[in-house]
């Protein structure tokens, strides 16, 4: 058996084309012109680069061969064994001719070259060390500026393991190890409730250091996670999408205050202000008391009603001039903090001017029903609630990544004294939606410790 298999190995070296472009180094062609030499050396980035995609075709010829050079091992014991001679050194040899058969890219680069003069392989130091550093940044995961530093790592690397003798090969391999391309494992990914990844560091246990770039890698990749599952949780919501889709959303909805204006300025008669006095007392009794005592909160929020109710005049009032108060008063919400007065003074001041906001739509509900004006009403000022709501929400969802993961931000959503941060939520997502974004917050504070732990060297 193995004598059929030395026979059928050629004696004389082949002539075919693949072997010809093997066995034929870059140096031994004539040398090549200005333009050629030039076109050569630009090329090397881009087919370097591409080798993160042809590289199984290399390593399926590798292990090829390994496999050959067992299976040929393996023969030369059977045929010691039945007392015949065997030829390891000739076998070896055609094994490495038809291994070189195999379709690698250096082997397709240099059949294209012979076929059609296309200047491919590298031919000097200066282009080889350019194909080096394109496998390099080929091969480093990470951002441009990443692959930046491995494209020059790698030849440097190089350069220097060959002036202390390693051979070219090894050479190769220490310049793109020392690029960051070592492979990692991919394992499955451990998510939390909310779908947000579970990630290494927050496995530490102790302070470590890592490189700035890999710092600002980990965060990046948290925030990319949290924003992408909080899309998911916003876009439900009909005014976040419109808002996504059309830039002119929020200039159309208010074209709508407009109309609705002209529509209060063609209702003809008008009514006595006590009527907006007494809807507000409705609305402010209305709020259940809890426990024995009032709260800072609570006595706050009556002396603002008590407030806002003698300061209505004595008078009569018309449509147009409620939708005027109704805007006046959501400009004051928008302003609305006063420095050095307590969390508990400044929410219940805010919250004194949504109440009176919800008396005049009660109101005008009252007087108006079936109306045009009162549909339009009701509809652009929910439109332009929700457009103030999702502004809020992309507020507090950039604070938490100002420059690092803000934890202390993220908590103000679960704080009892920080109700104006949850409101928003509460309106736009309602009960299910708000209880998935309540849930990817937790599951970000929940890689506060790890990230703690991170510390920039």
């Amino acid at each position: 058996m193995a004598n059929r298999f030395l026979e059928s190995i050629p004696n004389e070296p082949s002539e075919n084309r693949f072997l010809k472009a093997q066995s034929e180094s870059p140096e031994q062609k004539d040398s090549e012109g200005w333009l050629s030499s030039i076109s050569r050396t630009a090329l090397q980035g881009p087919l370097g680069y591409i080798r993160k995609w042809t590289w199984p075709a290399d390593v399926v010829k590798s292990l090829g061969s390994a496999i050959g050079e067992d299976e040929l091992n393996r023969m030369k014991q059977e045929a010691e064994n039945e007392g015949e001679e065997f030829d390891i050194e000739g076998a070896r040899k055609g094994l490495e001719e038809t291994s070189s058969y195999f379709p690698t890219q250096d082997l397709a680069e240099r059949i294209a070259e012979e076929t059609t003069g296309a200047p491919l392989a590298p031919k000097n130091r200066l282009q080889s060390n350019i194909r080096l550093a394109g496998e390099a940044a080929g091969f480093r995961p990470g951002p441009p500026s990443a692959k930046a530093v491995a494209a020059g790592t790698a030849p440097l690397v190089k350069e220097y393991a060959e002036f202390m003798g390693a051979p070219e090969g090894v050479s190769d391999t220490l310049g793109l190890v020392a690029s960051g391309i070592t492979p990692r494992p991919s394992l499955a990914k451990k998510v939390k409730p909310s779908g947000l990844s579970e990630r290494g560091y927050e496995s530490l246990t102790k302070p470590t250091k890592v490189s700035p770039h890999r710092a600002e890698a980990i965060k990046e990749a948290v925030e990319k996670d949290f924003r992408g599952l909080a899309e998911n949780v916003l876009k439900k919501n009909e005014t976040y999408s419109a808002m996504k889709n059309d830039t002119l959303f929020k200039e159309k909805v208010g074209d709508l205050f407009q109309e609705v204006e002209k529509l209060a300025e063609n209702i003809p008669g008008s009514f006595p202000t006590q009527e907006i006095r007494l809807a507000i007392k409705e609305r402010a009794a209305k709020a259940p008391a809890k426990g024995l005592s009032p709260s800072e909160y609570e006595v706050e929020l009556a002396k603002q009603n008590r407030k806002q109710l003698s300061q209505i005049t004595d008078a009569n009032t018309t449509p147009k001039q409620l939708v005027e108060q109704y805007r006046k008063n959501n400009q004051g919400l928008r302003e609305l903090f006063e420095p050095g007065k307590s969390s508990a003074a400044n929410r219940a001041k805010k919250d004194a001017l949504l109440g009176y906001n919800e008396a005049i739509k009660d109101l005008i509900a009252k007087k108006y029903p079936d109306s045009q004006f009162k549909n339009l009403f009701e509809s652009s000022n929910k439109k332009w609630q929700e457009i103030s709501d999702v502004e809020a929400i992309e507020q507090f969802t950039d604070k938490l990544f100002e420059g690092k993961v803000n934890y202390g931000e993220a908590q103000k959503l679960f704080r009892q004294d920080k109700q104006h941060v949850s409101r928003p939520f509460k309106r736009l997502l309602g009960e299910q939606g708000f209880a998935d974004y309540q849930q990817l917050t937790k599951d970000l504070l929940s890689t506060k410790n790890g990230m703690d732990l991170v510390k920039k060297a």
